[in-house]
């Protein structure tokens, strides 16, 4: 990130400078140098752009309570249709294979640490004890999106396809 920075402040800079350069060659450098630093920056910025919405996410929600629930869904398909299983806490309802990610002793330590708090929207019992329904405050939605995406300390289903 700070060789984002750089290249921003050498690429303004440059532009900047190139307004007062008199010389057409100095101009053409200056200019060429600054559109050529530019690219990495704009680069970075396309690359980073859900690192950049939670950064604006948490500067936005700094100070408030924000609901979080992870989960996740299985698509199986056989002969043309779907795949649903009789649904554990409404009987009578069917749904997709799937559910709420499942936190580790080690993940608990970090959602601790961030100041988590157990969401209780669904009534907490046995089968959801360790699920990953929680209240932050905004100020940590970065920091608990990275933790997330490092997938240490939570429940992993990545589709292992052969």
């Amino acid at each position: 990130m700070i060789r984002v920075a750089v290249y921003f402040c050498l690429a303004v800079s440059l532009a900047a400078a190139s307004f007062f350069i008199k010389n057409p060659v100095w101009f053409n450098l200056a200019i060429g140098a600054s559109s050529g630093l530019s690219i990495p920056f704009f680069e970075s910025i396309v690359n980073n752009l859900t690192a950049i919405r939670y950064i604006y996410y948490s500067l936005r929600f700094y100070g408030v309570d924000v609901r979080i629930s992870t989960s996740y869904l299985f698509r199986v398909k056989i002969d043309g249709r779907y795949l649903l299983i009789r649904g554990r806490r409404f009987p009578d309802q069917f749904q997709p294979v799937g559910g709420v990610h499942k936190v580790s002793f080690s993940g608990r330590q970090f959602l601790a640490g961030i100041g988590a708090v157990d969401d209780d929207l669904v009534p907490i019992d046995q089968h959801s004890a360790d699920d990953m329904r929680i209240r932050i405050k905004g100020r940590y939605l970065l920091s608990f999106y990275n933790w997330f995406k490092s997938r240490e300390g939570r429940e992993d289903h990545r589709a292992r396809v052969s």
